[in-house]
């Protein structure tokens, strides 16, 4: 017993033992012992018999120290008591699901809506929702929290047990944040006939923090030592310093208020408040952002007190204000702008309150009544105006206030020079924010001009009548109905009748029934359509019994609406005019029948190509009558291909004007045969000269194509003798050119064993005639084999490397004179050609050689000209002169520098070979200076 820390404990042992012994089975047993200096420790001991057939053997033990588990086994304990008597104390519903069913419940939640616990344990929560739609809309609302891993509130509503339905707050928050299968804890707040007490929410910390967190407005908690110990998102948001850079720290003043002679000033202005025992409420304070961008704060703060009074640090709460400064700012830049554009409204505009006592005005009012604005606020038309102007004022104003809405009338007002003008006031009442009645505001128009101008008015009226008196035509107005409001003089004239006595009746009481019943209809007509009305009849002037062809323009006028009131009609005397017509329609038919009488066919068409007319011979060779060619295309009257060309000839004469001449045919419509015209066309127009249309002859020219026909054929045998040109060409380049050759080369030995100088003299001119004789006889032979080339088959080249071969075989020639010829080339360009081509640049290089001055440069460049290769060789002599650049490429034609030899041709064989290769050759000056360049053009390969 000396071990245990009592005597129940060692009896409680001794029990446990005898059991052991009677059983004969190991026993486990909790107990308290004792250790040797007096602490007492828990001990689980586990007892065995050493033999349990005989229980004297002994027994045999284990003692394991559970003090501590027991200690943490108690505490638990003990916080789960604590936490499931808070569970069951908290006026709020409290519940814990899982998989939306209910695994356990406070007893306010379940009493709160009329069931007993065993009713909701384990049920889904949907028995508790009013609809499937409402269960799954909260269920994904849930999910959201869940997901989030933070607390969230959701708004819903639960049915009661008796049917009731109740709205409910719920909070929402896992147990276990890393762990989300531990459960989801909520409460149930019912706000439908109260709300819970703000302090029953914030006994959830989770929940409190959210509501921390959420809140729009900068919190920050300080401890006793000052460091900040609540710096939520706001405060993060607004500063932008993060709760990693602030929690813990003093700085956070010195980080907001950099400028250190402006933090002395607020906190000296903060402690003297407190000093006061005020609270700091609407302290504003410009702080600066870690982004260095300025926030104006509107501070509340306070002291935090334990339960003994001792304060344990301080919290403040910041609203940013800078938008709401921001936005007064504005309101006060747009009651400025309202007031400056009232101001600069040029109409005097006053408001006042509703006792009619002066609010204000606009610089325009107070100009025009000449009582300065700060003389006029505040006062009553009483003390501003004469009496008996001020009670019309005051009577007019009582009215509209007790009425509402808006008041015009038509006034005087005292003007600045002491002038009553007639004036229109427009007034309307205005209200304040709750829809009331607070004052009215008016516009003042000054009518005295238009008071005048209605004076003018009615005096331009009486001059208009009598205009319309002085005018020679008939005049007349009537109303919608038909009836005359009034006439001229003229009109008298016309209708045999006063104009009082026509003054209200209407055609059938003025005219007979037959000329009634027209006036009537076409009157009809014009007031249901509007606008206006021309139209031409026979009418007798009842004034003289004559007859006469008239012309009716009228038109509908309109009163100030815009709907029609009646019309007006001026009647004008088209007798004479008529007569011209039928004058002018006789010499018509006249031109027709002189048109009908002319054998060539001829039409003439408008501006859209439709034929408007033609002559007896158009309908013959068309084979249809005139009416039915009026008004047709040509697509309608001939075979397409033929129609597409006349009517893009046609367009084309129409766009150009003047007159077009062109070759084509016409289909025979009743043998189809197509025989050759020619079509001789012109324009026509207007008085004004704009194109109305064209007219055409045709003329039959099948004679003549067929002796066309004959003509080629004698071209054809023409081109026979051509063959005994090219045998004649044959003969001079075998026949002559070896005879030449024979003389050359003889001279050539004479001059070789020659000593006498004047037999060398006349054998030099000698060799020099010849070699001139042998250029000239193969350019001739070259030129004449040209011309009768068409045909060439061509091949890609390359430009550069047919020039650089040239230039090789000019290297001696140009060294003897001191030239050097040089090509200047873009890049590569090949060319579409006939080996033939390289003549060309021989022929010119040569010329260069020839005409250029010695020691002066010969330049070939080779560019990129688009779809072409262009090749220029430029020299450095005489030149050209412009009135023979264009004679250069004739044959036989030699121009500038005559003491230089040469055949005549090598330029005319220069520009046959670029014609055949359907390129361009030309000539201009050196754009470097003196001398010329030749070009050539070569279509790409």
């Amino acid at each position: 017993m000396i071990c245990y820390d009592s005597e129940e404990e060692y009896n409680k042992v001794g029990t446990e033992l005898i059991k052991l012994i009677k059983d004969r089975t190991t026993v486990t047993v909790e107990t308290k012992l004792r250790k040797k200096e007096g602490k007492p420790i828990d001990v689980l001991l586990t007892v065995a018999l050493v033999d349990p057939n005989d229980p004297e053997v002994g027994m045999t033990f284990t003692a394991q120290d559970i003090t501590e588990q027991k200690r943490i086994a108690l505490e638990k304990e003990k916080k789960e008591r604590h936490i499931r008597s808070i569970f069951q104390a908290t006026p709020t519903g409290i519940g814990i699901t899982w998989a939306r069913k209910l695994l356990d419940v406070n007893d306010k939640l379940y009493k709160m809506f009329g069931y007993t616990k065993d009713e909701l344990i384990g049920q889904d929560t949907e028995i508790l929702y009013p609809s499937r739609e409402e269960y799954e809309r909260v269920g994904k609302e849930l999910k959201r929290i869940i997901d989030s891993k933070k607390p969230g509130l959701i708004e819903s509503q639960w049915v009661c047990k008796n049917g009731d339905i109740r709205d409910i707050y719920m909070t929402f928050a896992l147990i276990d944040v890393n762990d989300p299968s531990a459960g989801v804890t909520f409460t149930v707040q019912d706000f439908t006939e109260k709300k819970l007490a703000e302090e029953d929410l914030y006994r959830l910390n989770q929940f409190q923090q959210t509501i921390i967190e959420s809140a729009d407005v900068l919190i920050n908690v300080l401890n006793k030592d000052a460091e900040v110990i609540v710096w939520n998102n706001a405060a993060e948001a607004i500063s932008g310093y993060s709760r990693e850079e602030v929690l813990g720290t003093t700085k956070i003043w010195d980080l907001l208020y950099p400028d250190k002679k402006y933090r002395n000033e607020i906190f000296a202005i903060a402690t003297a408040i407190i000093n006061e025992g005020q609270k700091v409420s609407g302290f504003e304070t410009v702080i600066k952002r870690k982004d260095g961008n300025k926030r104006i704060i509107s501070w509340n703060s306070r002291d935090l007190l334990d339960e003994s009074g001792e304060t344990i640090g301080s919290i403040a709460i910041g609203n940013d204000i800078t938008r709401q400064k921001e936005a007064e700012k504005v309101k006060k830049q747009q009651v400025h702008f309202m007031q400056e554009l009232i101001d600069a409204i040029p109409v005097p505009i006053f408001y006042k309150d509703k006792d009619g006592i002066y609010l204000g005005c606009n610089d325009t009012f107070a100009e025009f009544t000449g009582i300065p604005k700060e003389d006029m606020i505040g006062k009553g038309v009483y003390e501003l105006y004469e009496k008996d102007i001020a009670e019309k004022y005051n009577k007019m104003n009582t009215e509209l206030i007790e009425k509402g809405g808006t008041q015009t009338y038509e006034y005087y007002l005292r003007s600045v020079s002491g002038q009553n003008r007639a004036v229109i006031f427009n007034n309307s009442i205005f209200t304040d924010i709750d829809g009331n009645v607070a004052g009215q505001i008016g516009a003042v128009f000054d009518i005295t001009e238009r008071k005048e101008a209605e004076e003018a008015q009615r005096k331009h009226a009486h001059f208009m009548q009598e205009l319309l008196e002085a005018i020679p035509a008939p005049v007349y107005y009537k109303d919608r109905n038909g009836n005359y409001l009034g006439c001229n003089r003229a009109f008298e004239t016309f209708s045999g009748s006063k104009c009082e006595d026509m003054v209200g009746k209407n055609a059938y009481e003025v005219y007979d029934e037959k000329q009634a019943e027209e006036y009537h209809h076409m009157d009809r007509e014009l007031v249901k359509n509007g606008g206006t009305q021309t139209y031409e009849s026979e009418v007798v002037y009842r004034g003289d019994r004559t007859e006469r062809n008239v012309l009716f323009n009228k038109s509908v006028f309109t009163d100030m609406n815009g709907e029609t009131a009646g019309l007006i009609g001026v009647i004008l005397d088209i007798t004479q005019r008529v007569r011209s017509e039928n004058e002018l329609k006789k010499q018509l038919h006249f031109l027709q029948e002189l048109m009908d009488a002319t054998p060539a066919p001829m039409f003439y068409k408008d501006k859209k190509g439709l034929y408007i007319g033609c002559n007896k011979a158009f309908e013959d060779m068309t084979a249809h009558k005139k009416e039915e060619i009026i008004g047709k295309s040509v697509y309608e009257l001939c075979q397409n291909d033929l129609a597409y060309k006349y009517h893009e000839m046609d367009m084309e004469l129409m766009a150009n004007g003047g007159i077009q001449i062109y070759e084509s045919q016409v289909e025979n419509p009743v043998t189809k045969s197509r025989q050759d015209v020619i079509f001789h066309k012109s324009v026509f127009t207007d008085m004004n000269g704009e194109t109305l249309g064209l007219i055409g002859a045709i003329l039959d020219i099948t004679e003549r194509v067929r002796s066309e026909k004959l003509l080629k054929k004698y071209s054809e045998e023409l081109e026979h003798s051509n063959e005994l040109k090219d045998i004649f060409t044959d003969i001079m380049r075998h026949d002559l050119l070896n005879h030449a050759t024979v003389i050359s080369g003889y001279t050539y030995m004479m001059l070789s064993s020659e000593d006498d100088e004047t037999k060398l003299k006349r054998l030099g001119k000698i060799d020099l005639s010849t070699k001139n004789l042998i250029e000239l006889i193969e350019s001739a032979a070259a030129f004449a084999k040209l011309e009768s080339t068409d045909d060439l088959e061509f091949e890609a080249i390359d430009v550069g490397n047919m020039i650089n071969g040239i230039i090789a075989n000019f290297e001696y020639q140009a060294e003897e004179k001191g030239v050097d010829i040089r090509i200047i080339s873009e890049g590569p360009c090949t060319a579409l050609a006939n080996p033939m081509i390289e003549e060309v640049f021989v022929n010119l290089i040569s010329n260069a050689l020839k005409y250029g001055s010695d020691k002066g440069d010969i330049g070939v460049r080779i560019e990129d000209a688009d779809d072409n290769c262009k090749i220029a060789v430029t020299d450095s002599g005489e030149g050209i002169s412009d009135k023979d650049k264009p004679l250069v490429f004739e044959r036989f034609k030699r121009v500038g520098n005559k003491s230089i030899k040469g055949s005549g041709l090598g330029l005319a064989i220069v520009k046959r070979i670029v014609d055949l290769h359907k390129g361009k050759v030309g000539v201009e000056d050196n754009p470097e200076g003196q001398g010329s360049m030749f070009w050539v053009t070569l279509k790409k390969a």
